[in-house]
C-alpha cells in the first residue's frame, strides 16, 4: 500500500507510473495488491530459512 500512496499520492503526476491511464482503478489496485503480496510472501519465505 506504501508503493500506491507514493506513486500516486505523493508523486507529482508526471512522474506517477501511468497505469491509470490504460487501466481501470481496480486492476491498479489489484496490480498493487499482488505486488505486497509478493513482497510479504518473499520476506517471509526468506526468514524462515534463516
Amino acid at each position: 500500500m506504501l508503493a500506491l500512496v507514493l506513486d500516486y499520492g505523493l508523486r507529482p503526476e508526471q512522474l506517477s507510473p501511468g497505469w491509470h491511464l490504460v487501466l481501470p482503478g481496480a486492476a491498479v489496485f489489484g496490480g498493487f495488491l499482488a505486488l505486497g503480496a509478493g513482497l510479504a510472501l518473499g520476506v517471509t519465505l526468506a526468514w524462515s530459512r534463516a
